[in-house]
């Protein structure tokens, strides 16, 4: 149905990566939207990052959102944070 928005919350177990691929397509998902850390250097090395391989692996198109600064958008904001992008 065009215009439906759903979430669902799951616990699973195993390869976050392969497991976010395996329900989109199980699921027939159209967009996946995951938040990253943005790490870098040896973080990066040794974490690896879930957002990247589900970016290079998946069938769908993938929004990664980053805020390196951790706030959050609220009412007081929204006109300035929309106008900056």
């Amino acid at each position: 149905m065009a215009g439906l928005v759903t979430f669902e919350r799951r616990t699973v177990h195993g390869n976050p990566a392969a497991k976010i691929i395996e329900i989109a397509k199980s699921s027939d998902i159209d967009l996946i939207v995951l938040g990253t850390h943005g790490r870098s250097g040896i973080a990066h090395f040794f974490m690896g990052s879930v957002a990247e391989r589900v970016v290079q692996l998946a069938d769908c198109p993938v929004l990664t959102v980053h805020n390196s600064e951790h706030d959050f958008v609220t009412a007081d904001t929204t006109s300035e944070a929309v106008c900056a992008l």
